[in-house]
């Protein structure tokens, strides 16, 4: 039988110090770990932080361009308006008043008054601005291939105003027939012309103008030599 006497007081606090050093190292295992983690913690957050601000940063400079990039359009529109009115002004100025010639259009027109056509400009033209002919107009009275000149009058009349101005015409040239201002019945009342070439004098008006000469006739066509030997005597300008 063996003895087993009692621990003393040294192995005792032996064994103590030994259990303290292995709580101890045991603590300080779990508050490297703790650390650790807040670290990785702070240093994601602080990616983060950094990843953001750089993000912001960017937004920021696009907005800025893109503001930037507006407010240049918004100018520049505005200075193209502005050298378009320009151009404008500087064409109106370079036309001459001399250019100009005024018209008063009245009569069997939709909008009698007063027009401004460019010199070289035609009586049709005149009548378009005035809206165009009435219904009761004499369309073959008026020439409308005629050059207009700067403040005459083109008064279109009614059917029957233009008979009554053409007798009285005849009346004051001694019963000639003015081949530069009469309508179709008038043309046909002239000895060899006929509708046909009445219509054809009509349109040889409308395109070339007045006759300078009665031999002018002769280019017309249908009128040949011996026709207008008929009507020379009938006719003036």
């Amino acid at each position: 039988m063996s003895y087993q006497g009692k621990p003393n007081k040294k192995t005792k606090r032996k064994k103590n110090h030994k259990n303290l050093s292995i709580v101890q190292g045991m603590l300080l295992v779990v508050v490297f770990l703790i650390s650790g983690c807040k670290r990785e913690e702070i240093s994601w957050n602080t990616k983060d932080a950094k990843s953001n601000s750089s993000e912001n940063q960017q937004a920021k400079t696009d907005w800025q361009n893109v503001t930037d990039y507006d407010g240049e359009n918004d100018h520049g529109d505005e200075n193209d308006q502005e050298n378009n009115r320009d151009d404008e002004n500087a064409q109106v100025e370079q036309i001459d008043r001399a250019d100009l010639c005024y018209v008063y259009v009245c009569g069997e027109v939709n909008e009698p008054g007063v027009y401004t056509l460019l010199e070289g400009s035609r009586a049709f033209e005149a009548i378009e601005m005035a809206g165009g002919l009435s219904a009761l107009a004499a369309t073959d009275y008026i020439n409308q291939a005629e050059l207009i000149k700067d403040g005459m009058k083109l008064e279109v009349p009614t059917k029957e105003e233009a008979d009554v101005l053409e007798e009285t015409i005849k009346s004051e040239q001694g019963g000639l027939v003015n081949i530069n201002t009469a309508s179709k019945e008038a043309l046909m009342s002239i000895p060899g012309i006929g509708e046909g070439r009445a219509q054809a004098i009509l349109d040889y008006r409308e395109k070339s103008g007045e006759f300078l000469s009665l031999d002018d006739l002769l280019k017309v066509d249908g009128i040949k030599q011996g026709i207008y030997d008929k009507m020379k005597e009938h006719i003036t300008l």
